[in-house]
């Protein structure tokens, strides 16, 4: 769809004007959930994961964000498992 062509445009552009913006909690999530929408679920959760590689707070935000994604694809026992690993990694933030 043009709207996702136009997101993906727009998340380039502020993503080339600041580069650790790819890992800021709420454009990482927004990122994702737009792609997610769309029907990208694998480019949504490459995505997500690139808030595993930091901090403790940042890994459970990814958590959650690859929580919501398991439970947007009806894999509920997932999404159950990702979220109980996110808050364990926010409790050691």
């Amino acid at each position: 769809p043009a709207s996702l062509a136009e997101a993906r445009r727009a998340y380039g552009r502020a993503f080339a004007l600041w580069p650790a913006g790819r890992t800021d909690p709420g454009l990482n999530h927004e990122w994702g959930a737009t792609l997610a929408q769309a029907g990208a679920l694998d480019s949504a959760a490459a995505i997500f994961r690139l808030q595993l590689a930091g901090p403790a707070s940042s890994r459970a935000r990814g958590l959650r964000s690859l929580g919501h994604l398991a439970s947007w694809s009806g894999r509920h026992a997932d999404a159950a498992a990702l979220f109980r690993e996110a808050a364990i990694n926010e409790r050691l933030a």
